[in-house]
């Protein structure tokens, strides 16, 4: 059945943690002779393609997002800066709603300096404010405090929160946390009013 016809609300191209789509955009993993492959203009051309097709089948009022992994933790590999020139690119397409920002996935030599609760938000607030297009913040974010925080001081639009996150206490994370946080719950509605 299509997603639509399912009751979908929300369309998300998974672009990142090594998978497929991703290994596209890493310089690290596409070693590609062809015009997919090479400098960073040729190695976004799939996923290019790939949003305009799906967006041909997304309905247009209602939100799509693309999930990236903002840097490879890897020198030589995807950094900030060329999520954020990507991020423009999909913004000025005018078919993307959000960018849900992740990290890592393509080497066993990725280096993250820390593991801390929220530690992937920086990456939401530079595409955010770079790219000037909306984003969700995921990583460790496990408290309403956290999430509240990052979406209140305009570091990310949204929080995701992962399979990880989903018990709290017996309840739902986005149900405890709705009680809490307000402003997360109109965050949504406000991603799709863009289009």
């Amino acid at each position: 059945m299509p997603p639509r016809r399912a009751g979908f609300q929300v369309a998300t191209v998974h672009v990142a943690h090594g998978h497929l789509l991703n290994s596209f955009l890493s310089p690290l993993i596409n070693h590609r002779g062809d015009a997919y492959g090479g400098d960073a203009e040729r190695r976004v051309r799939l996923l290019l393609e790939m949003v305009a097709a799906v967006r041909q089948e997304w309905p247009d009022e209602l939100p799509l997002f693309v999930q990236l992994s903002c840097t490879d933790w890897v020198p030589g590999g995807v950094a900030i800066e060329d999520t954020v020139a990507l991020a423009r690119r999909l913004a000025a397409t005018g078919q993307v709603d959000l960018i849900d920002c992740s990290t890592a996935g393509n080497s066993p030599t990725q280096d993250i300096p820390s593991l801390h609760p929220g530690y992937q938000a920086p990456f939401a607030e530079a595409v955010r404010r770079g790219a000037r297009i909306a984003t969700s913040a995921v990583g460790l974010i496990t408290t309403p405090e956290l999430a509240a925080e990052v979406v209140a001081n305009e570091r990310a639009d949204l929080v995701l929160v992962g399979r990880g996150d989903y018990r709290r206490a017996g309840r739902w994370f986005p149900v405890s946390c709705s009680g809490r946080a307000g402003p997360l719950t109109h965050r949504l509605a406000r991603v799709a009013a863009r289009r």
